[in-house]
């Protein structure tokens, strides 16, 4: 392929990378511990770590008397579920005990423990080797939840799984607009542009 012919495609590539943007743009994705600044989540109630919009998933690691405190600040607002999964880091044998006790909270904890007791989770060989709590919120809830996860016992992984979470300001009965029909028009008119220049082109060699 000529320089002249891959110049004139040049626009075509960029319309075409826009598209694949705003079709993959709207995917939520997971947020691991790991993976935020610093490495770790907070340990602090005082200054919880903020997750903001566009993770439906988040997985971190909780160890005895080191509890996590994660602010969620864009949920959507309105009833909705939250499924936070624990796992014990590591075999369970005989000696395995591991527990935890979730709060939550719409508005910021004033102190440790603070907040409404979602419930506990415990993982030893005598339960099943995936303990679930899930969180039930009402038409009310306005958007900002506060949890905090103290690990009273052992270690676990966790994973918490918050479609609300995923960045789609709609409410659930009105269809989020799909970007696809004017990102093709888009596209469309690009690939006019491309036609008209090399029509030009084979004119002026003409």
């Amino acid at each position: 392929m000529s320089i002249r012919n891959f110049s004139a495609m040049a626009p075509i590539a960029v319309a075409a990378a826009l598209l694949a943007a705003s079709v993959g743009g709207a995917s939520a994705a997971t947020l691991a511990e790991s993976d935020y600044p610093g490495g770790s989540f907070s340990h602090s109630f005082g200054s919880p770590s903020i997750i903001g919009a566009g993770f439906d998933q988040i997985s971190g690691t909780g160890s005895q008397n080191v509890p996590d405190f994660l602010t969620f600040s864009s949920l959507k607002p309105g009833a909705q579920t939250l499924t936070l999964s624990f796992t014990n880091v590591g075999d369970i044998v005989d000696s395995t005990s591991s527990g935890v006790s979730v709060y939550h909270s719409e508005t910021a904890f004033p102190h440790g423990w603070a907040g409404n007791l979602l419930g506990t989770a415990q993982i030893d060989v005598s339960t099943p080797s995936v303990a679930n709590l899930v969180l039930n919120l009402d038409e009310s809830f306005a958007g900002v939840l506060n949890l905090g996860l103290y690990f009273t016992h052992g270690a676990l992984n966790y994973n918490i799984s918050a479609q609300g979470n995923a960045g789609l300001p709609f409410p659930e009965d009105t269809p989020a607009p799909v970007p696809l029909p004017a990102t093709a028009l888009l596209l469309g008119s690009v690939l006019g542009l491309g036609a008209t220049v090399a029509r030009k082109r084979v004119a002026k060699k003409a």
